[in-house]
């Protein structure tokens, strides 16, 4: 039962994301998709998991998942830090460059003014 709210869970994201990510990423989020689904169909048929968590060298599937996930999460932390300082020294450098715009306008005025 709960690996079939998992897996319905995963596809409401897929579809919410779908709606309302930009173009440009939805080829990124095709990737993701597809492999949340494997991992989904994978924790419907038990067997199959356990047989790669085996084959990993981890004793249960679940924390094979755990594992992935985890680092999945670790992945998205670093991405989203270097995201947020790329968006801050465009903010920074745009906000630099209409203060010289600003600048360059006041300035030739108060030189008439003396």
């Amino acid at each position: 039962m709960i690996a079939y709210l998992f897996a319905g869970f995963l596809l409401f994201c897929v579809l919410f994301d779908w709606v309302f990510m930009q173009r440009s990423q939805r080829r990124l989020l095709k990737f993701i998709a597809i492999a949340f689904i494997g991992a989904a169909g994978l924790s419907l048929a038990h067997e199959h998991l356990q047989f790669v968590a085996t084959l990993t060298g981890v004793g249960r599937p679940v924390d094979l998942f755990i594992y992935i996930c985890c680092a999945l999460l670790v992945r998205e932390l670093f991405l989203g830090r270097a995201r947020d300082l790329e968006a801050n020294e465009r903010l920074t450098e745009l906000v630099r460059s209409l203060a010289h715009k600003d600048a360059s306008k006041i300035a030739p005025t108060q030189t008439q003014r003396t």
